[in-house]
């Protein structure tokens, strides 16, 4: 017998569920991702440039394909694809996808730049990943914490 280990406690799930319309709110929960987020950014160019990954230009991760898993609302992916990335965001909580969507739409990102998806928390199946594994940066900002 097979038994399924689900990667994320339902509660965490109903928990980001109900949040799921403020990842935007720059005054929201989500407040301090906001203010974080151009350091992560930096950060992450950075160490790309530092393994001569990203280029010194104002699009330095353009042609690069970004994995962001546990994507939540965008916020991180986003601003990966100003930078010039192919970003593709995956998250368990539907909702989440439907807002880092709308939100994309919005910013005139999701057409070329990001795509979501959503991941199966029971199989660990991506529903759409368009980049092969070794063409793609991987990141996991917050995946494990919660």
């Amino acid at each position: 017998m097979t038994t399924t280990i689900p990667s994320a406690e339902p509660k965490e799930i109903e928990h980001f569920n109900k949040l799921a319309d403020t990842w935007w709110d720059p005054k929201g929960p989500f407040w301090p991702l906001h203010k974080l987020n151009i350091m992560r950014v930096d950060w992450i160019v950075q160490q790309l440039r530092a393994s001569s990954l990203a280029s010194d230009s104002d699009k330095p991760l353009l042609g690069m394909s970004m994995l962001d898993v546990g994507c939540g609302g965008g916020i991180l992916s986003e601003f990966l694809a100003r930078f010039g990335a192919e970003v593709t965001g995956i998250d368990i909580v539907e909702k989440n996808i439907a807002v880092a969507r709308s939100h994309a739409l919005q910013q005139r990102l999701a057409k070329h730049r990001l795509q979501c998806s959503i991941q199966n928390s029971r199989t660990h199946q991506v529903s759409r990943c368009p980049h092969r594994a070794n063409d793609c940066a991987l990141l996991g900002q917050f995946a494990l914490t919660h």
